[in-house]
């Protein structure tokens, strides 16, 4: 498991981490699940960002990881597609 440490510089590490993670997951969930989505470099990051953070709030609740451990990416994927379903879903009854 990858651990990011807490020294001085590391919290900048960790942001551009997250938005690394969230891009390459928020791609590939718009990948699995086809359709209208958010597009484009941002909506793909932001969603994947949310599904990581989700990702390590239930991984760190079960005690999977802990405080600075990155997120696992198969849970970050499937969290980033349940948001990208709902996305669709709240996004189809607006419209």
């Amino acid at each position: 498991m990858f651990t990011l440490g807490d020294e001085l510089g590391e919290p900048t590490l960790r942001i551009i981490i997250l938005v690394f993670v969230g891009w390459i997951v928020g791609m590939c969930a718009q990948l699995l699940l086809p359709g209208k989505s958010p597009t484009g470099f941002i909506g793909a990051t932001l969603i994947g960002i949310a599904g990581s953070l989700i990702a390590v709030l239930i991984g760190r609740h079960f005690g999977w990881w802990h405080p600075g451990d990155a997120p696992g990416f198969f849970l970050s994927l499937a969290a980033t597609i349940i948001l990208l379903a709902l996305y669709r879903a709240f996004k189809r009854k607006t419209a």
